[in-house]
């Protein structure tokens, strides 16, 4: 008869799992393949990650939409190795700053993995800072060395995926009972940074009528977030229903920004 396994070591297993289930499909594929945008795209897709999953695990510590929660930490772990993956073998990247990623990763991996609890919560930010601070430079030197304006579009858009989940992730920590002062700069800097490139992408020559579709459709939907998650300094009261409409539309804000970001990445692949 098989020894029971807990909840908690399931979840654990599970999380693992998704965390190097991306390994063996991207191990194949060769920087010679790999479109010049697209690397910025997964690049930068590891600063919406890093946020990604910290704002996951705080929706979990505060019991907001759990089985989602769960679900986009799963996948967030899968999706951020395989970017990981793919940018280590590639001529275009700068390998030590993703050796520094690579540490970071190895303990903000294993700190997400188990049950949320507010101990490890500093930790896990201070975890989640470098690793964005670190994609940042590293998108930033990929859209340099590229040197293309279509590498650029695709930076810009693939940043406001990470700044709509740095807002939500703010406010759920506020929730939670983190530091309101960090995180309320942190939210209103994001929120300014939005906004701005925002602008800047509606104004961008490279637009195509299917892009500026999907601009219109992101104008939309931050609309709709910004409006569930109303006025910051009432932030740490949101009810449950309030947060999980902030949960929701925030999610539908990153998916228009994914397929904006593929589509500025296809100009240029």
């Amino acid at each position: 008869m098989s020894a029971r396994v807990s909840p908690q070591t399931s979840r654990r297993i599970f999380l693992r799992a998704c965390a190097s289930a991306a390994v063996l499909p991207f191990a194949f594929v060769s920087s010679d393949v790999i479109a010049q945008a697209q690397l910025v795209d997964r690049s930068g897709s590891l600063r919406m990650l890093s946020q990604r999953m910290q704002k996951a695990y705080c929706q979990l510590g505060l019991s907001i939409l759990p089985n989602d929660a769960e679900t986009i930490l799963g996948r967030s772990l899968t999706r951020f190795n395989g970017a990981m993956v793919a940018l280590r073998e590639n001529k275009f990247s700068d390998q030590s700053i993703i050796r520094r990623i690579d540490a970071d990763w190895s303990q903000f991996r294993d700190l997400v993995s188990v049950p949320p609890n507010k101990t490890s919560f500093a930790k896990i930010d201070a975890l989640s800072e470098s690793i964005l601070q670190s994609a940042e430079a590293l998108t930033a030197q990929l859209a340099i060395s590229l040197a293309v304006q279509a590498a650029r579009v695709t930076n810009v858009s693939g940043r406001q995926r990470m700044l709509s989940q740095r807002m939500a992730k703010s406010a759920f920590a506020i929730m939670w009972g983190m530091d309101p002062g960090t995180h309320g700069k942190r939210y209103d800097a994001a929120r300014e940074q939005f906004l701005s490139a925002l602008d800047e992408l509606k104004k961008s020559p490279q637009n195509s009528q299917l892009t500026l579709r999907a601009l219109d459709a992101a104008e939309i939907q931050f609309g709709f977030f910004d409006s569930a998650l109303g006025n910051r300094g009432q932030i740490n009261n949101l009810s449950l229903t309030r947060a999980a409409n902030v949960a929701k539309s925030n999610e539908r804000l990153l998916e228009v920004f994914d397929e904006l970001t593929g589509l500025y990445a296809q100009q240029l692949g």
